[in-house]
């Protein structure tokens, strides 16, 4: 039925009333959504209300289970080379932020990387249905469960943005990220009589001083799926930094162990405390604390403390904390060694699988045959520019500490045939000068030192997708 002429008036200025006088094509267009939002439908003739999450429910994905790439079914963050800012423009559904953060979970696994009990948020002293959780046995390390999403990257050249598109949705065109386990605690070494195990548990000193190649071989040592922790495991774990924080700079967020230089560290001493194997707290064995000793108390899945230690005999203020259940894995404190990335000559590679990662027997002759070529290093030392395309370990070097976004690339001068690992996170000496994405290669992959260390990781055996699956 045709409206009638005084009808249609009504209409129009019931229009435009709700429109401010503008015609609804003229209105802005919305470029972020809280996920809080009720729109007004017309169904069948009838006004009814509608949430953001019942239209995604609603939307029908195609007959490959594949989601459209639009800003309902996704959030997206900003960033460009030469950013002032730490902060990124955040775009998209943002309600999609605290789902991807209930993907990841503090656990116990057992040495089948099977979940053996999931630990309580809030105090990982119990497990999340309340008993007390075993977190000193070595066959079941504390672990995060993270990962089981879908990803893009968008680059643009002529404006030197990178883009970074995240879902939990099966979205047209994303890649999967593999859902893994990665260390609570700094890595432990334990010796069963027969074999080498490095393992992630409270109340023991973490074990420094061994080579790369003994890392990757102690991990191996507890099961199938496991193995050292890798650089791609840390690019995910900046993703749901950068998501939850909406900040690129970890230090903003959590400045880690201060106070403590080069020369307090290598004097510094637990006598009488020991790692429960009859070794007392040295520095050549130890971080500045037992794993879990100052960070088990902190409520909730962050947090930070302030402990007076005595370091070459005066007392000594230092600061340990834990980010995302994960105890001192932003910065410091101890240089984090990983896998998966090597610098071999000027040429960076990173692994093709994450299960057959070789170390010490790779030489430009055959790195190709484990490795995939990733970018340039312009120079030895430098902030960097991340202005090369996806990159981790960007081409750009020679940028500014503000600039350059906590993000440091060192190495010694340059050698055609030594085989470097980049070393992520800060010095323990140096941890609050750190970030998320601070590099460093000074040592071959056969050698490290007492601020170096290990850490465990595994990929999880129920995810049936593989890493890096595109939706199609």
């Amino acid at each position: 039925m045709a409206l009638t002429t005084d009808e249609e008036v009504k209409v129009r200025q019931i229009i435009t009333a709700f429109t401010n006088g503008k015609k609804v094509s003229d209105l802005s267009s919305v470029t972020s959504i809280l996920g809080g939002e009720t729109m007004e439908i017309i169904q069948n003739g009838v006004s009814k209300k509608v949430t953001i999450d019942q239209l995604r429910i609603a939307a029908t994905p195609d007959a490959n289970g594949c989601y459209p790439d639009v800003p309902l079914n996704r959030v997206s963050i900003q960033r460009y080379s030469g950013q002032e800012s730490t902060v990124p423009t955040m775009e998209g559904n943002l309600s999609i932020i605290d789902k991807i953060k209930a993907t990841a979970y503090p656990c116990l696994i057992d040495r089948s990387s099977k979940v053996v009990a999931k630990l309580n948020g809030n105090t990982m002293r119990k497990t999340a249905d309340g008993t007390v959780a075993v977190l000193n046995d070595w066959t079941m390390p504390a672990m995060l469960a993270i990962g089981g999403i879908w990803f893009k990257y968008e680059y643009n050249a002529a404006t030197n943005v990178k883009t970074y598109k995240f879902s939990t949705l099966k979205v047209l065109g994303y890649k999967y990220i593999r859902r893994r386990f990665l260390n609570l605690f700094g890595g432990s070494i334990y010796n069963d009589g027969t074999k080498n195990y490095l393992t992630s548990r409270s109340g023991v000193f973490t074990t420094q001083n061994t080579s790369l190649v003994n890392y990757q071989a102690y991990a191996l040592n507890m099961g199938s799926n496991f193995r050292a922790i890798a650089a791609q495991d840390q690019e995910v774990y900046r993703f749901y930094f950068w998501l939850i924080e909406q900040n690129f700079n970890s230090q903003a967020i959590i400045r880690g162990i201060c106070d403590v230089n080069s020369t307090n560290w290598s004097l510094y001493s637990r006598t009488g405390d020991t790692d429960g194997a009859g070794i007392a707290g040295q520095s050549s064995y130890a971080q500045m604390y037992k794993t879990g000793e100052f960070t088990l108390d902190i409520v909730g899945h962050k947090g930070s403390g302030t402990n007076t230690v005595t370091m070459n005999s005066v007392a000594t203020t230092v600061a340990p904390y834990k980010w995302l259940w994960r105890e001192g894995m932003l910065a410091g404190p101890y240089w984090l060694y990983m896998t998966g990335y090597l610098i071999l000559g000027n040429k960076v590679y990173k692994a093709k699988d994450l299960k057959n990662i070789h170390l010490s027997d790779v030489t430009t002759a055959n790195i190709a045959t484990y490795y995939d070529y990733y970018c340039d290093i312009a120079a030895d030392s430098g902030f960097i520019l991340e202005n090369f395309e996806g990159s981790l370990i960007p081409s750009l070097v020679g940028g500014t500490d503000s600039k350059g976004m906590a993000d440091y690339l060192y190495r010694p001068t340059y050698n055609e045939t030594t085989l470097y690992i980049p070393a992520g996170l800060g010095a323990a000496y140096n941890g609050s000068n750190g970030g998320l994405s601070l590099l460093h290669s000074d040592y071959g992959v056969s050698t490290t030192n007492p601020s170096c260390g290990g850490a465990l990781a595994s990929d999880d055996p129920a995810d049936t997708i593989s890493d890096g699956t595109i939706a199609a």
